[in-house]
């Protein structure tokens, strides 16, 4: 279905109306927004800029943590940015990677593995609560962690990236070639020492390839329901990751 002619994603391009709302009336430090059917969420800060979201998945991991309300840990897609495990592991926390898809993650919920699971496209799910995505429920703690604290989520993830570093997350998409799958399929069978500058610290293959790096990773995948491959990246700051992205389209080929 279409919404008013657009698709129902909440990225921040589609979500120039709610920051305008935000931005016009003083005191407001959060916009909260859902897809068409509210398994996916979005969070603008006071300034109606959007947080990324690995980054919204660690802040609802740290408000859940310092309220008491974890305690067997995290499921998050191998996707999902290095801030949530780090936060994690500042809660004395597990965390698993799963491969993407969050039917993975709610069977870490069902089985008694986690009763936090989030992943790299907006969805989280909270047991006792919720084992599927629910949009809904993470606005909800969202304002919650508003009024219990008086802080803004953009002061609280300041708080965090003092604590842990700054991590930038992004994701792109090519149209798949054969010659491009190919590639995809080498890499995963013969993942390289190093890109660019940066070490190979540790490859996980289980879905497509992630190559993860002292500051970040670089992770290539083909998308399961659509003609394209996917680059995901870490990095500390807006040209690294604009780096990445450029050293995953070559890697494919594609640059």
């Amino acid at each position: 279905p279409r919404f008013g002619g657009r698709a129902p994603d909440p990225t921040p391009a589609r979500l120039a109306e709610l920051a305008h709302a935000v931005r016009a009336e003083a005191g407001r430090c959060i916009g909260l927004a859902t897809d068409g059917d509210a398994d996916r969420y979005a969070v603008l800060d006071g300034e109606g800029r959007a947080l990324g979201e690995s980054a919204a998945l660690a802040l609802l991991v740290d408000h859940l943590a310092r309220t008491g309300r974890v305690r067997r840990g995290l499921a998050v897609s191998i996707a999902t940015g290095t801030l949530v495990e780090q936060v994690a592991r500042e809660h004395g926390l597990p965390v698993e990677r799963h491969p993407i898809g969050f039917k993975h993650l709610s069977r870490a919920l069902a089985d008694g593995v986690a009763d936090v699971a989030g992943e790299e496209s907006g969805g989280f799910a909270w047991d006792p609560v919720a084992r599927d995505k629910d949009g809904i429920l993470a606005c909800v703690l969202f304002a919650e962690m508003v009024a219990l604290t008086g802080e803004s989520p953009q002061q609280r993830l300041r708080a965090l990236e003092r604590r842990h570093g700054r991590r930038l997350c992004g994701r792109v998409a090519h149209a798949a070639t054969p010659a491009s799958r190919a590639r995809l399929a080498a890499l995963a069978a013969a993942p390289p020492n190093r890109v660019g500058r940066a070490r190979v610290a540790h490859v996980d293959d289980r879905d497509g390839v992630r190559l993860g790096f002292d500051d970040g990773f670089l992770m290539l995948r083909a998308s399961g329901t659509e003609g394209v491959l996917r680059v995901y990246a870490e990095a500390p700051d807006a040209r690294s990751l604009a780096r990445r992205f450029a050293d995953g389209a070559r890697l494919l080929g594609l640059a």
